[in-house]
């Protein structure tokens, strides 16, 4: 064995696309809705582990050696899954689906990403999710909410209820956050249901 290895590094691959099928959506409409329903920390860590396990995520074993062989960690798979997941759903009709995954980005954003640090996304196995993810969704939800009963209620919770108008305005707001990853048909739409 050589103490220097002369070997050329694997060149640096970006993200693998992720798709989805039948199983994934129906694994996505199960766990979606439980994690949202959670009342407490372990309740919510738990339903991100199981969302992230259901969308193949790494161990921490796992992303640091994919790291190392090919730039391409894929802690942030979980995330591309559920971008897929809801574009999928989006193509099917299933604007339900399509809400509890932009909530479920809207709830990591404004309720876990302030707060976790590295311990709590490795047992998680989800990493913050990655700005071209986050632009996708909450595109996709300022093109599918509008065209639903605003006062619907998507989630009926302890700590409150939770309509479409409030998932869309959240995505709204997170959406002018990202201007710069946005067309600037979205970022009209965005204000507009923002305000």
């Amino acid at each position: 064995m050589a103490l220097f290895n002369r070997r050329k590094p694997e060149p640096v691959v970006g993200p693998r696309p992720v798709s989805v099928g039948e199983g994934d959506l129906q694994a996505a409409k199960s766990l979606l809705p439980r994690f949202l329903a959670a009342v407490d920390a372990r309740g919510v860590r738990q339903g991100a582990l199981a969302i992230a396990l259901a969308a193949g995520a790494p161990t921490l074993q796992e992303a640091a050696l994919a790291q190392m062989r090919t730039g391409d960690s894929g802690i942030d798979r979980p995330w591309r899954w559920l971008r897929a997941v809801g574009q999928q759903a989006r193509r099917q009709g299933d604007d339900d689906l399509v809400i509890y995954v932009v909530l479920f980005a809207l709830y990591w954003m404004l309720n876990i990403q302030p707060t976790a640090g590295f311990a709590d996304h490795q047992d998680m196995r989800m990493d913050d999710p990655p700005a071209d993810v986050l632009a996708d969704l909450y595109t996709l939800a300022l093109h599918a909410l509008p065209s639903h009963d605003p006062g619907r209620v998507v989630i009926d919770h302890p700590t409150g209820t939770v309509t479409v108008e409030t998932v869309l305005v959240g995505c709204a707001a997170q959406a002018l956050t990202l201007q710069h990853q946005l067309p600037a048909d979205v970022i009209e739409r965005a204000r507009r249901y923002a305000s």
